[in-house]
């Protein structure tokens, strides 16, 4: 009985593990990492590896290759408007589900003529303070940080950003299932169709 116990808590452990990604711009260098729950694993800029040295390849025979039977199922206009309302539903999941745990936002305008620097200034606040209410009502915000300066001595605008965006393993399960499910629905549908299509020629030929 412990060991069920056991079994089930590392399972519901697992479910809730959050996974997502850690995106950075400081500086003009791009930082993307993979979140994995507390741990982070960088994926850019990759870690310079060690050359590898080329080995001379052998030539192998050339394989002929066999001509690919044509696909059975042969899309309509109708099919790719249902492809794309299934696409459109799992992105709209996806959206509920996802959650920012960070948006930070660090924006000093800045230009060589002080008179396009102020212009600058008073586009981006006013271009933020119609996104806001936007952003919000789309997605699920956390933790926020959002500044705006003004600068006179810089020929060109700096920008610090950083997003962290999670989702949950039971989450990204339940999307996949009921995108899976929708998609396996339609395909069925399909089948049937053109398996209904094609017997009242077999008869003919009866």
């Amino acid at each position: 009985m412990l060991t069920w116990i056991i079994v089930l808590v590392l399972l519901l452990l697992f479910l809730i593990l959050p996974v997502g990604v850690d995106a950075a711009f400081v500086r003009s260098q791009l930082t993307l990492k993979c979140k994995i729950g507390p741990l982070r694993l960088q994926l850019l800029p990759g870690k310079p590896g060690k050359q590898r040295k080329e080995r001379p390849r052998k030539a192998r025979p050339e394989k002929q290759k066999k001509p690919k039977a044509e696909a059975k199922l042969k899309l309509t206009k109708e099919d790719i408007f249902a492809l794309l309302r299934i696409f459109f539903r799992a992105l709209k999941r996806f959206r509920a589900h996802l959650s920012i745990d960070l948006l930070r936002l660090h924006w000093t305008a800045g230009a060589a003529d002080p008179y396009d620097a102020v212009i600058q200034y008073g586009a981006l606040n006013a271009g933020l303070h119609t996104l806001y209410p936007l952003a919000h009502a789309a997605l699920h915000i956390r933790e926020e940080d959002l500044r705006t300066d003004l600068s006179y001595e810089l020929t060109k605008p700096e920008l610090e950003a950083r997003v962290v965006a999670t989702l949950q393993i039971w989450e990204i399960g339940l999307i996949g299932i009921c995108t899976g499910a929708a998609a396996l629905r339609w395909y069925c549908n399909k089948r049937r169709t053109a398996r209904g299509a094609k017997q009242p020629v077999a008869q003919k030929g009866t």
